[in-house]
């Protein structure tokens, strides 16, 4: 688990690019998260690069795939209470639109988000929510150089980049962010909605606001359906 930088909250939300609901604030260059131990509810200060550092250098421009292809569906809304176990409530093409509306470096990873959503069991909307909320999609802070959507602080087995975890691919990154929701939080925690999930994943304390992270969430799903 991760804690995370105050994010903003509705009160820190603008109209982005192509009419999107963006999150502002609480993302500097080196926000502070930790890992969490799973099952062991402490916090694990980082021991270091286990493996070899993969991002690339500050100013390189990451490669983006292309566009989304094939059948990939809203399948059902979300739930009043947002439980994150759910089918699609976006189709693929909608993850890409809000990708490229951010200009973000995932941008075409829409079926890579919708895929592994489904294969672990998470509206893939989620996903895209936190990975918004986190780092503007990825165009804010260290996102921009570690393929990762969820700014997880490193642990052992993991490549290192100041402090967090860094991914060889998007692919990489995203499996890992769904990995640990639905392992850890779901999965050992019981912890089924964003309301619940950041009151550990973004706990009070170094400038987080855990009711403010929950609700950014859980206004970018609801903004983004039919």
């Amino acid at each position: 688990m991760t804690r995370r930088q105050a994010g903003a909250g509705l009160l820190g939300l603008l109209m982005g690019a192509g009419g999107l609901l963006v999150g502002i604030g609480g993302h500097p260059p080196a926000p502070v998260r930790f890992a969490w131990a799973a099952g062991a509810g402490r916090v694990v200060a980082p021991a270091g690069a286990t493996a070899p550092a993969v991002p690339a250098p500050r100013g390189t421009v990451l490669p983006t795939v292309a566009p989304t292809t094939g059948n990939r569906p809203r399948v059902a809304g979300p739930t009043a209470d947002h439980r994150l176990a759910r089918p699609p409530s976006v189709s693929a093409a909608t993850i890409d639109r809000v990708l490229a509306g951010y200009g973000s470096p995932a941008a075409g990873q829409g079926a890579t988000f919708y895929d592994l959503g489904v294969q672990y069991g998470i509206d893939p909307a989620y996903a895209l929510a936190f990975y918004v909320h986190e780092s503007s999609a990825g165009t804010r802070g260290v996102a921009r150089f570690t393929h990762s959507i969820g700014n997880i602080r490193v642990t052992p087995g993991y490549a290192n980049y100041e402090g967090y975890r860094a991914y060889a691919t998007y692919a990489a990154g995203i499996e890992d962010w769904y990995q640990l929701i639905k392992e850890l939080y779901i999965g050992e925690w019981g912890l089924t909605t964003p309301s619940a999930v950041t009151l550990r994943y973004a706990p009070w304390g170094d400038r987080n606001n855990p009711v403010q992270y929950a609700t950014t969430v859980t206004a970018l799903v609801d903004r983004w359906q039919p």
